[in-house]
C-alpha cells in the first residue's frame, strides 16, 4: 500500500503465485485480491496479514464485486428523523445495520461464485455462460 501523504510504500501483501487481476477494499476493512493462480485472498490491511484463502475456480479469477461496492451507507443530509445523543455511535449503528458482506467472483472457467466471507470459504457456484464472463457487479435491485 502506498501512503498518500508521504508517497512512500508502507506495506506489501504477497502470497499469490500468479498475476493479480483484481483488488477490492471492503466495507469491513478487509482487502480482497483475485489472481490468475485461481484463488481469492483476504487480507487485514492494518496488520498486513493474510486472513483467508478462497479456492474453487478452475481458471483465472478475473473480477470481484462486493455487496458494499458503491454503497452510500448514510449521508450528511439523512432525513430519517432520527437523532441521537451520540451522533458518532448513531452513525456506527446505521453502518453496521446493513448486514453481512457478500463477495462475487467471476472466472475464465465460465463460473460465478457467491461467497459469504465472514461465515464460510465454500461458495455457491453457478456455471453461467459458454463465453468468458465480463466484470461482475452486485445490484440491490
Amino acid at each position: 500500500f502506498w501512503n498518500g501523504s508521504t508517497g512512500l510504500l508502507d506495506l506489501i501483501l504477497s502470497g499469490h503465485t500468479a498475476c493479480v487481476t483484481c483488488v477490492r477494499w471492503s466495507g469491513s476493512n478487509t482487502v480482497y485480491s483475485a489472481s490468475q493462480d485461481r484463488t481469492i485472498r483476504a487480507w487485514d490491511p492494518i496488520k498486513g496479514t493474510l486472513t483467508n484463502v478462497f479456492k474453487g475456480h478452475a481458471h483465472w479469477v478475473n473480477s470481484l464485486s462486493l455487496s458494499s461496492d458503491y454503497v452510500l451507507r448514510t449521508g450528511g443530509f439523512d432525513h430519517s428523523g432520527l437523532s441521537a445523543d451520540n451522533p458518532v455511535q448513531a452513525a456506527l449503528e446505521r453502518y453496521q445495520k446493513t448486514g453481512e458482506e457478500r463477495l462475487i467472483s467471476c472466472s475464465d472457467d465460465f463460473t460465478l461464485f457467491l461467497w459469504n466471507p465472514s461465515k464460510s470459504d465454500k461458495p455457491i457456484a453457478r456455471r453461467c455462460h459458454s463465453v468468458i464472463l465480463p466484470p461482475c457487479t452486485i445490484s440491490e435491485f
